[in-house]
């Protein structure tokens, strides 16, 4: 498409166009280079705080991990298991999961 309009540009202009249609070229393909190593790279900080059970900080940001979801109403079934405690074998614990966020800058 934008060969089609070269030839009505100045030689300059044209060859400006050009260099600019090579850096988005390039920085299209690193695009989808980086957003793959920004996955694994949080895939692995993910995990490693998950195998350790602390949360991690960076620089700029910091991975914390977050206790399971339990998705009943805790003093009330607190309450009720005491007298049945055959209802904790319904109880379910979710995974723990991973919050990666920007690190707040008051702490060095």
């Amino acid at each position: 498409m934008i060969a089609a309009i070269l030839h009505q540009l100045s030689p300059d202009d044209a060859v400006r166009v050009q260099a600019v249609v090579a850096v988005v070229t390039e920085f299209k393909d690193r695009k989808e280079t980086l957003k793959q190593e920004i996955a694994a790279t949080e895939a692995a900080v993910k995990a490693a705080v998950l195998k350790t059970g602390a949360s991690a900080f960076g620089t700029h940001l910091q991975a914390s991990i977050m206790a399971p979801r339990i998705t009943w109403d805790k003093h009330g079934m607190a309450v009720y298991s005491a007298l049945h405690p055959d209802v904790l074998d319904h109880r379910k614990v979710g995974e723990p999961s991973i919050q990666i966020r920007a690190r707040s800058q008051r702490r060095a």
